[in-house]
């Protein structure tokens, strides 16, 4: 019963999270925060409950029968870098916006282990992503009436608000989708049933990707197309091999050339424009300031949470000539960057330990299982998190993933 319950409460929050973040308003963030940490340590609380009232004969056996990703390598880097993280958190200057930081931390971590926990069976796994998948279609219809002159909803823009609020979620969820597709297809001619699920993920994807072009968030189409290129090769390399898979990277790379050889001029004049009056000059100065930052304290970083108040003395006065400047810069719109100016090397590389570990591990089970949907979806989420760290690279993703909303 108490594992039921958890599993409602989790389904609740994958659905209406990605509806919450669609609504434009930024004043409503705050609350949509707070509303999504309550629900998510609701959650921890049912789990923590569940895991004390059982015996520890029961409790050993939950152990041995984890998830991969509990063991090994993730759940090293992970417990290192929450450690790094509580360490910096006394190191810092400003506790106060430490605190806020180590919070939002704590319940990614929490999450992602009940998530684990909870999520032990296939049927549970896929009502979740059935969830997900629909919370995502509702959210994405206005866009999809718009594109075809239904003007239901007016001032798509408007309605958006900061479309880097809602685009990760898009991009996160095309290569799972891409996995049930492949798997679907493949089937279809043994199972005539599969055609039915088959279609409708053939509408979500088509309605996701309108969305991504209504969006126009630059960045959310970095992670697309690097989420898409890891997905064939993984792809290729599970089914025929690593040198196939590494011809089909060398491919892509040289049409990417090919795509810079014809249009390189009107790419620079574009990025020249940009780095004049746009968003992007803006993100120069930042990120040559964060640089400047880390560089003053680079073992150690200023602690968790402390970019926004010590980053102004590190400022470059050209910063306000882009008619985008602001007064206050929260974040750094390069995850890794904030990341080294908050917690040093050392947490840099735990963070990107904690990625590689979850990538190498998921491609590794995914080699080795033969359950072909295991196999595709693995693929598709290993190529959802890489999707999500090549956004938050040069983009505001960097704010949304620290708001207990985005966990």
């Amino acid at each position: 019963m108490r594992r039921k319950i958890s599993e409602i409460c989790l389904l609740i929050i994958i659905f209406f999270v990605p509806i919450a973040v669609f609504k434009a308003a930024y004043n409503y963030v705050f609350i949509k925060s707070v509303i999504a940490q309550a629900m998510v340590f609701c959650v921890i609380l049912l789990w923590i409950y569940k895991l004390l009232s059982q015996n520890l004969n029961t409790n050993v056996q939950i152990t041995r029968g984890c998830n991969p990703l509990l063991s090994g390598l993730p759940l090293g880097f992970i417990s290192a870098f929450c450690l790094w993280c509580l360490a910096s958190f006394f190191m810092a200057r400003n506790k106060f916006a430490g605190a806020t930081e180590l919070a939002n931390l704590f319940t990614y971590v929490l999450i992602y282990f009940v998530v684990l926990e909870t999520c032990k069976s296939r049927p549970t796994f896929l009502r979740i992503c059935f969830v997900w998948f629909l919370a995502t279609f509702i959210a994405e219809v206005p866009t999809l009436l718009n594109h075809f002159n239904i003007p239901i909803i007016r001032n798509l823009p408007q309605l958006f608000g900061n479309p880097t609020f809602f685009a990760p979620y898009i991009v996160l969820c095309i290569p799972v989708i891409l996995s049930f597709i492949l798997y679907f297809s493949m089937n279809k001619i043994k199972n005539l049933k599969s055609l039915f699920p088959l279609a409708l993920c053939c509408i979500l994807i088509v309605t996701s990707i309108i969305s991504l072009y209504k969006l126009e968030a630059r960045a959310a189409w970095i992670g697309f197309c690097v989420s898409v290129v890891f997905f064939a090769c993984a792809f290729v390399y599970l089914r025929w091999g690593l040198a196939k898979s590494f011809y089909l990277f060398i491919g892509v790379i040289l049409l990417c050339a090919a795509v810079w050889q014809v249009r390189s001029e009107s790419i620079m004049r574009v990025i020249n424009e940009e780095l004049l009056t746009g968003t992007i000059g803006i993100r120069k100065w930042i990120w040559l300031g964060s640089m400047k930052m880390f560089l003053a304290r680079p073992f150690t970083g200023w602690g968790i949470g402390n970019f926004a108040t010590i980053y102004p003395q590190f400022r470059f006065p050209d910063y306000f000539l882009n008619p985008h400047a602001v007064n206050a810069t929260r974040h750094v719109h390069c995850e890794l960057l904030e990341i080294a100016c908050e917690l040093g090397v050392v947490g840099l590389a735990l963070f990107v330990g904690i990625v590689g570990a979850i990538l190498f591990r998921g491609i590794n089970i995914a080699r080795n299982t033969d359950d072909r949907l295991r196999k595709y979806l693995l693929i598709g989420f290993v190529s959802g998190v890489l999707d999500r760290k090549s956004t938050r690279l040069n983009s505001s993703h960097t704010d949304i993933s620290r708001m207990p909303s985005s966990a």
